[in-house]
Order: C-alpha cells, then sequence, then structure tokens
C-alpha cells in the first residue's frame, strides 16, 4: 500500500469497527478475517476511484464479501470430511485371528466411508488397508 492509502486506511478504521457491530459479530472470531477485505476496498477506491460510490459502501460490500469467501472456504467438502483413523480398522480386516463382529463393524466403517469419499480416496483407502480388489459392496469399482 501507498503512504497516501495507509494514512486513509487508518483514518477511516471506524468503519471496521461500524461493521463488526452492526453485523454483531465477534472482533476476536472476523476482525482478521474482514480487514483484508477493508483494505481492498481502500486500495481499489485509490487506484480504480469509482464514479459516485461513497468509500463507505465499498468498504462495507468488501468486508461482508470477505467474510462470506471465508464461510465458503470453510464449508467445503475437503474441510468437513469425515476423519477415520485406518489404524483401527486394518487391523481387524486383516488380522484373522479376531472375532468375527470386529471385523464385520471394521468393514462397516470402511464402506461407510468409501461411500462418501471421492473415487480417488475410495482408491486410496483399498490401497492402505493392503487389499488390491474395488471396494464393490461401496458402489466404488473399477479405481
Amino acid at each position: 500500500m501507498a503512504q497516501e492509502e495507509r494514512d486513509f486506511a487508518e483514518q477511516h478504521h471506524d468503519l471496521v469497527i461500524d461493521f463488526l457491530r452492526y453485523k454483531r459479530l465477534p472482533m476476536g472470531d472476523f476482525y482478521d478475517v474482514m480487514i483484508f477485505g477493508y483494505l481492498s476496498a481502500v486500495q481499489y477506491y485509490f487506484r480504480n476511484p469509482p464514479a459516485g460510490v461513497k468509500f463507505k459502501a465499498m468498504a462495507f460490500r468488501a468486508m461482508k464479501d470477505s467474510i462470506l469467501w471465508e464461510g465458503e472456504y470453510h464449508s467445503r467438502a475437503k474441510r468437513c470430511g469425515v476423519t477415520v483413523g485406518l489404524d483401527d480398522v486394518s487391523g481387524t480386516l486383516t488380522d484373522s485371528k479376531q472375532d468375527t463382529e470386529r471385523r464385520v463393524e471394521g468393514r462397516a466403517l470402511l464402506e461407510q466411508v468409501a461411500s462418501m469419499a471421492t473415487p480417488r480416496e475410495a482408491k486410496i483407502i483399498r490401497l492402505l488397508v493392503g487389499g488390491s480388489q474395488p471396494i464393490e459392496e461401496c458402489g466404488r469399482t473399477g479405481l
């Protein structure tokens, strides 16, 4: 940022606090996320001055967008997946001395995980468990 932009951002920093209060967002959780939207609005305001748009409107929109993007980022499926330790399951599937109930539970758990996994993840699960046959029970074949 240029010095002029820094000075402007500092002078109008109260907009950040106003936005947090208006949206009833806790500062500790959202300040770090939305400040980047605010600073990008300052840069855009100086580098591409909009005709007839007030800075406050630009800043509020940019801060709102940065919070929305952060929410989308964290709600993506790859960040909200089910985590299962293969160490817990793999021994139950390969050890013939263990009782049938544990093997059935382990297999059911693997089937559940593989059914929610992408084809590539299902292939990785199959390889980590040590089998080379497709997991047919959960609809994943030919991987």
